[in-house]
């Protein structure tokens, strides 16, 4: 379930009695998202997508800038385009589609390497979407198209990281969820999205101290792993996870690792936001504890 991100009575009273602003100008921030395909044959495609990243100095408000391909353009690694998938807004508490940048490979399913429009008979090895939207005062949310041509399996490993603007220092919450769908074309055999070696989950959220040098792990692991012989497009499902902690981080990111059998798609949205837990005087907190108190009570009645 996602959280919707608003500002209760209660958490604008703690704000103000703790003394922390509630507008402001947004610091400079830096983000950064690639995605990284491999698969059995030895093929191994590293996409930087960073130059695509947009900062609005004013709001903090994270985007892609895909001004620079109204039309397709190409390099070594294949052909760049403007696409569309879904990522969840908080704002609407929805899932939204958004402009997104679109990629395939030149080397074609069969091994040979091509340019131009697409045959069906000898599609492109690897293809893929990829759209985010976030903020630095922070949340972060993706969406991955992922299309596997191939007659074997293909690893994917999207990296997605922004800055926490304002910094996080002391105690915090921190929330990651997944979800997404899949398609298993008839005669393909069953469709599996499985975590890669060494991994329980598909997805982690990550903490930097060092502007994203080195990271910990978040605590908010989600992702399970999907299969299914049926055949056509079905859920791949939802997942998600809260934790809380104490720390100085200005940094943040996305990893999210996954295996895509032969023929198959998936696409999956990723979301997280992390939230600074304000220290209110020490004579309001009998009032916030008795309100939180009666919130979770609502709640529990409205479950």
């Amino acid at each position: 379930m996602h959280t919707i991100k608003h500002m209760t009575a209660v958490t604008l009273a703690t704000l103000a009695l703790s003394g922390q602003a509630l507008a402001g100008a947004i610091a400079t921030g830096q983000a950064h998202m690639s995605v990284n395909i491999t698969d059995a044959a030895g093929y191994s495609w590293n996409l930087n997508l960073s130059p695509f990243s947009s900062i609005d100095a004013a709001t903090g408000d994270v985007s892609l800038d895909l001004s620079t391909v109204n039309s397709p353009i190409s390099d070594a690694s294949g052909q760049w385009s403007k696409g569309s998938t879904q990522v969840y807004d908080s704002d609407t508490d929805s899932y939204i589609s958004v402009e997104a940048i679109s990629w395939h490979s030149w080397a074609m399913a069969n091994g040979n390497t091509g340019t131009g429009a697409s045959n069906p008979d000898t599609p492109w090895r690897a293809s893929m979407t990829f759209a985010a939207i976030g903020n630095l005062d922070p949340e972060m949310s993706y969406g991955l198209f992922a299309k596997n041509n191939t007659n074997s399996t293909q690893n994917y490993t999207l990296s997605y990281g922004e800055s926490i603007v304002p910094t996080i220092d002391g105690a915090y919450t921190l929330h990651a969820d997944i979800s997404g769908s899949v398609t298993n074309p008839a005669g393909t055999g069953s469709v599996n999205v499985s975590q890669v070696p060494g991994f329980n989950k598909l997805q982690a959220v990550r903490l930097s101290n060092d502007g994203g040098l080195t990271f910990v792990n978040g605590g908010v692991d989600v992702g399970n792993a999907y299969a299914s012989a049926a055949v056509g497009s079905q859920p791949y499902g939802s997942d998600s996870a809260d934790a809380g902690g104490i720390g100085q981080y200005n940094y943040w990111d996305f990893q999210t690792q996954f295996q895509l059998s032969a023929k198959d798609t998936a696409v999956l949205t990723g979301y997280a936001e992390i939230t600074a837990v304000p220290e209110p005087a020490s004579w309001v907190l009998p009032a916030v504890a008795l309100a939180a108190f009666g919130l979770k009570r609502r709640a529990k009645r409205q479950a």
